[in-house]
């Protein structure tokens, strides 16, 4: 079991590396593809409250995952009304300090197959399970920082993948509409479709801090979001919790699998 354990470790640990310095060779400078991004604005993170943190307790889960040592959501759904208050204190000190605890940023990684009697490796899946406190303070953020995007218009109308009232199907309607109406011009018209490999490995965080200083996440936001990304770590477990479990390695780029911010920053 040990054996197979530090096997799934060194292959979850690997698909990160072979996909970032792959897409790293690329020519161009990432600069040249921000060149035109440059927001005057500056997103300002306002403090939460009490309120706040109950109504997003109130929201999660019960089944929702825990990592070893975490607190279950089922205690914060009980004791809510008394934690509220501490957690909103909290989360507004990681705002003003850009500080993002280490302990949040452990993702346990959990092989599930992908088929019936899986015979190799790559018939596996990681499940990553962070937190739930990571996660709620995650919410917190999501949501100043979705809506500071969203009213400056810094998100591609087009986008249409992990935001909210945007489909895959509304997206398909806006290519067959582009589709008609060139043909109601007599224009030709070319598309180019592309499939990244596990697209949230292979974000580069260099790249992707200095972007969000272009967008306006400035000052402790920024240093908040750079502390988010770095010194991320990850561990394989197998079994229930505690059962096996790998020793942690760190992970140096990528957005966290699982996390409530990384569909967002991937859109950036």
């Amino acid at each position: 079991m040990l054996k197979t354990m530090w096997r799934f470790k060194q292959i979850f640990l690997r698909s990160w590396k072979i996909l970032f310095y792959k897409y790293k060779t690329i020519p161009y400078h990432y600069r040249y593809f921000i060149k035109h991004i440059h927001s005057t604005n500056s997103l300002f993170l306002t403090p939460t409250d009490a309120y706040e943190i109950k109504i997003l307790i109130k929201n999660l889960k019960m089944k929702s995952n825990s990592s070893p040592n975490d607190i279950p959501s089922k205690f914060l759904k009980l004791a809510s009304c008394i934690v509220s208050g501490w957690l909103s204190k909290f989360f507004n000190k990681c705002m003003t300090t850009g500080e993002f605890p280490d302990s949040w940023k452990i993702a346990h990684m959990t092989p599930i197959p992908k088929v019936h009697s899986p015979s190799s490796s790559s018939e596996f899946r990681p499940i990553s399970v962070l937190p739930v406190l990571s996660k709620l303070f995650e919410k917190v953020l999501y949501h100043r920082v979705y809506s500071y995007l969203t009213e400056h218009n810094l998100i591609d109308k087009r986008q249409c993948r992990f935001r909210e009232n945007h489909s895959k199907e509304l997206a398909i309607t806006t290519v067959y509409d582009e589709l008609l109406r060139n043909c109601d011009n007599r224009l030709i018209t070319r598309s180019l479709f592309l499939d990244l490999s596990k697209p949230f490995n292979c974000c580069d965080h260099e790249i992707l801090v200095d972007e969000l200083y272009h967008y306006g996440i400035r000052g402790f936001s920024h240093k908040l979001f750079s502390n988010f990304l770095h010194k991320r770590m990850q561990c394989t477990k197998i079994g229930k919790i505690g059962a096996f479990q790998s020793s942690c390695k760190r992970i140096s780029c990528g957005v966290p699998q699982g996390s409530v911010l990384s569909p967002l920053l991937f859109d950036i």
